[in-house]
């Protein structure tokens, strides 16, 4: 029993004073295209889009809650929270996740779980084109050079996490 306790603590970090596991998120963006560079080609100075991520793989802390209304009591369904601590950037969130979460609890197991849930999600500072400049479009009349702009980026997220 100690040893499990042990490796349930390992587990968890503590954010903000509530404790989160960890868990594997897929993020799909929903709006604008996140841009991580662009080119001006031609003299007619027309915008090419080098590099964007439409989809991030991410490392989420994760906390959630799970009713168990069915009679083996083995699938518990509820609400989760996920956070993506930033260190890049000086910010203190990258990302964060809202949404519903399923838990198939392993035979055996008093709290060992494998997790899969849909959020709502909101990647914060996402570099995106600026206003009216567009890929594959001639930059606008007036500007010499490509301007970027930070967005909040809302989209959706899938995740998987593990108890043990």
């Amino acid at each position: 029993k100690k040893q499990k306790a042990d490796l349930d603590e390992q587990t968890k970090t503590k954010f903000a004073g509530i404790n989160f596991g960890v868990g594997m998120a897929l993020t799909f963006k929903s709006g604008r295209e996140r841009v991580d560079g662009a080119t001006l080609q031609g003299s007619e100075k027309i915008v090419r889009v080098d590099k964007e991520r439409n989809r991030d793989p991410q490392l989420m802390l994760e906390a959630h809650h799970f009713f168990t209304p069915f009679l083996k009591k083995e699938i518990g369904i509820g609400p989760f929270l996920g956070i993506q601590p930033d260190t890049a950037n000086g910010n203190i969130i990258s990302s964060y996740a809202l949404g519903l979460m399923v838990g198939f609890k392993r035979k055996g197991s008093e709290t060992g779980s494998w997790n899969v849930g849909i959020a709502y999600n909101v990647n914060t500072n996402v570099q995106v084109l600026g206003d009216g400049i567009e890929d594959g479009k001639v930059l606008p009349a007036g500007e010499e050079n490509i301007r970027y702009k930070k967005i909040n980026q809302p989209g959706w997220l899938i995740m998987v996490s593990f108890g043990f």
